[in-house]
């Protein structure tokens, strides 16, 4: 009986972790798993880590990467909104070693452009990267809402969305693509804040809104509230929506800054599930549809140490955590409209997904250079040797 999905997406050892390799594979045995995914940002640097920790849990590890992708020679893309985007993402799995060693290559490549996120630096693949690496025995998989899919919706962009989709399918064969949701809301995003205190009435406004005060000058920003020329806040603008301040509440007597959550106009994630959801219907991929916790740490309460590690300016308002099938299953049911049944699908999706990934070992030649002599006989034959120099 299948107890739980196995994840395609998991980040022992990214900059935004707040777990271990060793945490999260004894996660993946709380959680009934056979199945641990070992997929950082950019780097397979856990995956020896995770297969010698695994074998001692009883867990076949799964080796893969989430990579950054951004291809300007694209003709997709080229002349659209989507020709902005900075990066996207994917994520990739190794079937065997030839597998592995080729996305090690190609992750390690120093000629390849370079793209900073947060404080790193990770390689960007482009199409003739991804066209190499679908030459060896492969999966690929979908991520979250910045996937090489999804990420088009940021831009209005749907018909690259798909064409996308479609691209990377014909690129890998069907067989081994796997599209992919992810369970958790993203609906808030992390900002620099403005607390007004305005007629006694206290507000919070992200530093970046737009506002209209008594100053001359007209384009005006929260976060310029803190300075001088300022003494009444007349409009504020939220999602590029205009609303005037009643005159009794424009008197602004304090401004302070600080770092909370702004809600986004909408969940975001859940408009990326749908599409992916959509797509996987038209085209006859419902069979290979996975559930992707995209997981950052082992457990809920793991979050504070993701917290501590982004500092007081960033921090990320999803719980990333390795979930069970009971604990995402409210909001697949709720967004998505998924029954038990397609839960008890999509399980048994990813049980076969990894399943594929069974005879996956690495096998290293390791030889020793040839001595020669005895180290005795070596250490015998340098003194000598030193002795006639000396006497010379």
């Amino acid at each position: 009986m299948i107890k739980n999905h196995v994840s395609p997406c998991n980040h022992p050892e990214s900059y935004l972790s707040g777990s271990t390799v060793e945490s999260m594979i004894d996660k993946t045995k709380d959680l009934g798993l056979e199945y641990f995914a070992c997929t950082d940002n950019g780097t397979l640097t856990s995956v020896l880590k995770a297969i010698s920790y695994g074998k001692k849990k009883g867990v076949k590890v799964i080796p893969g990467v989430e990579i950054f992708f951004k291809d300007n020679e694209c003709d997709i893309i080229q002349n659209t909104p989507s020709e902005a985007i900075k990066y996207f993402k994917i994520v990739i799995h190794a079937k065997d070693q030839e597998a592995y060693q080729e996305i090690v290559r190609q992750c390690s490549d120093q000629n390849k452009k370079r793209v900073r996120v947060g404080e790193e630096e990770y390689p960007l693949f482009n199409w003739k990267d991804l066209e190499q690496i679908s030459n060896f025995n492969t999966t690929v998989s979908t991520s979250n809402v910045e996937c090489m899919v999804s990420k088009h919706l940021l831009v209005g962009n749907g018909k690259a969305s798909e064409a996308y989709y479609l691209k990377l399918k014909d690129l890998f064969g069907a067989e081994n693509f796997y599209p992919a949701i992810v369970p958790f809301a993203y609906d808030k995003y992390y900002n620099k804040m403005m607390r007004v205190n305005a007629g006694g009435k206290v507000v919070e406004i992200p530093a970046n809104d737009r506002v209209i005060t008594d100053s001359k000058y007209f384009k005006n920003h929260a976060k310029d509230l803190a300075r001088r020329g300022h003494t009444k806040l007349k409009s504020v603008f939220i999602n590029k929506v205009k609303y005037n301040v009643k005159e009794e509440f424009q008197d602004i007597q304090k401004v302070e800054s600080f770092h909370g959550f702004s809600d986004l106009p909408s969940d975001i994630q859940a408009q990326a599930n749908l599409l992916i959801f959509a797509l996987a219907k038209r085209h006859d991929d419902m069979d290979r549809l996975l559930i992707n916790n995209y997981a950052y740490y082992a457990n809920k309460d793991d979050k504070v140490v993701q917290d501590m590690k982004l500092g007081e300016e960033k921090r990320i308002y999803q719980n990333q955590h390795m979930s069970s099938i009971e604990e995402v299953a409210p909001y697949l049911h709720i967004k998505l409209g998924f029954s038990a049944d397609d839960l008890g699908n999509l399980m048994y999706n990813s049980k076969r997904w990894a399943e594929q990934f069974d005879e996956f070992n690495l096998k290293y030649n390791y030889k020793l250079p040839d001595a020669g002599d005895s180290p005795e006989k070596q250490l015998i034959d340098m003194g000598r040797r030193g002795k006639k120099w000396m006497q010379k």
